[in-house]
């Protein structure tokens, strides 16, 4: 199955803007890639000061994301950025983009290891 953004992932993005820091957001972009867990949901509502559905939507989103670019191992951050609707908040797709590129080859790694177990 192959993996796939929607419209609505890159709304649920948008709630990262209410993260305190760069930090807040590099936090749940890389725990979110582990998948949903009702202690990432907790605390992802907490940091960003939402409602836990939506922390489940956010961290769901993130998760087909992050996926989305290891399926087609999207590499470079002109790759990344074409994904992201034109109207996606600037920064905010800057900073995803540099936190997935920063973490794909780990999570391949992972992905790769545990397909071998």
């Amino acid at each position: 199955m192959a993996a796939t953004v929607c419209n609505e992932d890159f709304t649920n993005l948008q709630l990262l803007l209410k993260a305190p820091s760069k930090d807040a957001v590099r936090e749940v972009c890389v725990q979110s890639q582990r998948g949903l867990s009702q202690r990432l949901t907790e605390s992802t509502a907490a940091t960003l000061g939402i409602s836990e559905a939506q922390a489940a939507q956010l961290v769901q989103s993130l998760h087909a994301l992050s996926h989305y670019v290891l399926f087609y191992n999207l590499s470079s951050p002109e790759q990344i950025l074409a994904i992201f609707p034109e109207s996606f908040h600037s920064s905010l797709k800057n900073l995803i983009t540099k936190i997935l590129l920063e973490n794909s080859a780990t999570w391949r790694t992972e992905a790769l290891s545990n397909q071998s177990e």
